[in-house]
């Protein structure tokens, strides 16, 4: 493996692990908004 393709597979994987943490946390406050609509 050369190190081109190494730093390309590690900023793939940063950028999937970015867009799974975002994808987590807009669920999460969306949830949360849904939740808080339903309580009033």
């Amino acid at each position: 493996m050369t190190t081109l393709e190494l730093a390309a597979g590690s900023t793939w994987q940063t950028v999937f692990v970015a867009v799974v943490l975002a994808l987590g946390y807009i669920s999460l406050v969306v949830i949360w908004f849904a939740f808080f609509r339903e309580k009033k």
